[in-house]
């Protein structure tokens, strides 16, 4: 399933929490209050943004995956904005329009994520945000042959995640064996086209 792509895009909706620090204008504010995470913005070279609805009716905007949990006794992975970020999210945007698609294939699947402190997460799949390039000047890095996407996770520890490929292993009983070693791969970055003559 896939969703109209954009600047903003809608996400299978999430019933979860948003920290009050990021509601009120005195960071200091603890709790968390229910919401319903329902959209997401991307911007070039920044973290991927969300959209929720509060309990009382109000919408907010633009706020980091760091500022959602899935419940209230979830587990803070770092001291600092900045330390929680790197460990949520791998990568900035590389455009400022995204696809959002759930893979049927990948729906309901855990994975291992690994985390720029070598840190094992595990998170059950959501969805996936991938940047694009519209029919405007190719501004970002999008199409580059390392473009990571963004693998939406609800993690075991009670946050959302979003991480690249090649940060998961994956689990699923029916074809994968956990116990085959991983070697290191490439990224794929041929640049194949049907039309071309053979350059001699």
């Amino acid at each position: 399933m896939s969703y109209i792509c954009g600047m903003n895009n809608n996400i299978p909706y999430i019933m979860g929490y948003v920290k009050n620090k990021y509601l009120f204008s005195d960071t200091k504010v603890e709790g968390l209050t229910s919401c319903y995470i329902f959209g997401v913005k991307c911007l070039i070279n920044r973290a991927l943004l969300f959209h929720c609805q509060l309990e009382n009716g109000a919408v907010f905007w633009s706020l980091p995956i760091s500022a959602f949990c899935s419940r209230d006794n979830f587990e803070e992975v770092g001291n600092s904005e900045e330390k929680i970020i790197n460990e949520l999210q791998w990568w900035n945007c590389q455009s400022s329009k995204c696809d959002v698609t759930v893979f049927s294939y990948l729906e309901g699947y855990t994975a291992d994520l690994k985390s720029r402190t070598g840190r094992i997460y595990k998170g059950k799949y959501l969805f996936t945000i991938d940047d694009y390039y519209g029919e405007d000047l190719p501004l970002g890095y999008a199409q580059d042959s390392d473009s990571k996407c963004f693998h939406i996770f609800q993690l075991e520890n009670g946050n959302y995640a979003a991480y690249p490929n090649d940060k998961l292993l994956w689990y699923n009983e029916n074809f994968v064996d956990r116990t085959l070693p991983i070697p290191h791969y490439k990224a794929y970055d041929w640049d194949l086209r049907t039309e071309n003559a053979p350059i001699a």
